[in-house]
């Protein structure tokens, strides 16, 4: 199935990563106007949180649609692992899944999840010295769209050439999730 005929929900805490995330995929080929964004409203609560507990609902609603036919659609969340591993961020999304009554994400399901370590900032980071440390909270910027830069990097640099060895390991994580969903 192209790329361009599928729906995309991405599930994120903030506009950055909205931002981030969007463009990205859209350099990657999917089609803006099918692409949705649910992010976090400024100042209404931990962006963690509002991810976590919109992806069990998006979860269930994706697995009805599939179960009626309407594949094609992808999910993805773009959470932070902030002071957690990336491991431990996944195993508390497994365990709200489990305790909501749904199974653990397959491999086969077109969701993909995300967790830059700390925050999205290390990533854009990342893409700018080539090195960062991943316990470390990168400053915020100014303006969320002002990434573009640093996204034009990871899609004619970084992804084409293959990580470097000192690449953060949750950036290692994110392209393994990217190679389930395209």
């Amino acid at each position: 199935m192209s790329r361009r005929k599928i729906n995309l929900l991405i599930v994120c805490e903030d506009l950055q990563q909205s931002t981030f995330a969007r463009r990205y995929l859209i350099k990657r080929g999917f089609n803006q106007r099918k692409i949705r964004v649910k992010h976090n409203p400024s100042g209404r609560g931990a962006g963690e949180q509002f991810v976590r507990q919109q992806l069990i609902q998006e979860i269930k609603l994706h697995r009805r649609q599939r179960s009626y036919g309407k594949g094609g659609n992808t999910l993805i969340a773009m959470i932070d692992a902030d002071k957690m591993s990336v491991q431990e961020r996944l195993n508390q999304i497994d365990k709200e899944l489990t305790s909501a009554g749904l199974e653990s994400i397959k491999l086969d399901e077109k969701i993909g999840i995300f967790v830059p370590k700390r925050n999205i900032e290390t990533w854009i980071e990342y893409a700018d010295t080539l090195n960062v440390d991943e316990t470390v909270a990168y400053p915020k910027s100014k303006k969320p769209s002002s990434c573009k830069h640093e996204i034009d990097s990871y899609i004619n640099t970084i992804c084409k050439t293959g990580l470097p060895p000192n690449a953060p390991s949750s950036l290692v994580h994110a392209c393994d999730e990217l190679d389930k969903i395209l």
